[in-house]
């Protein structure tokens, strides 16, 4: 059987506004290995948010863009 190892963190958009969750060093870490970023309750994000949080991720990925994958009702997929 083959198997592989995989990385993920969630993320919830709402909270990138709030400068310490973006400078925390817990998240920044997470980021820093993960090869996949789930953006958590996303059906309940404002307009700007997912803007926001994609900008957020290009900045960790150091112009490599992590394109989150969406948690909606439950249910995970892309936007």
């Amino acid at each position: 059987m083959d198997t592989f190892d995989l990385i993920s963190t969630l993320v919830d958009a709402g909270c990138i506004e709030d400068e310490r969750y973006r400078r925390g060093e817990t998240i920044c870490q997470q980021l820093a290995v993960a090869d996949l970023v789930v953006a958590n309750k996303s059906d309940l994000y404002g307009p700007q948010d997912l803007g926001n949080l994609r900008c957020f991720l290009l900045f960790w990925g150091n112009g490599k863009e992590k394109l989150p994958q969406m948690i909606k009702q439950g249910r995970i997929g892309s936007d």
